[in-house]
């Protein structure tokens, strides 16, 4: 237990950061640490996570109407909508 400006807390999950305790947000650029304190680094939890878009004709162009959050763009998805 660390008292972290004069408050004792055993919940916090990496004392040696301050960017690591309960509550705290998930990021893409440092998805090998768990910031929220959940036991998990799931990129699914990232709140910075970017809308891409199905291009299933391959034409550099996404449909609007199929699209998923991720990190980076998963494969046969693109970063516009204009199909």
């Amino acid at each position: 237990m660390v008292a972290c400006n004069g408050v004792a807390s055993t919940s916090d999950c990496d004392d040696a950061s301050n960017l690591a305790y309960p509550g705290a947000a998930e990021s893409c650029a440092n998805l090998a640490v768990d910031n929220d304190c959940d036991g998990s680094v799931s990129e699914d939890e990232a709140a910075d996570r970017t809308r891409f878009f199905a291009d299933a004709d391959g034409d550099g162009s996404g449909d609007p109407d199929v699209s998923d959050l991720a990190c980076t763009a998963p494969e046969g998805y693109v970063a516009n909508s204009d199909d």
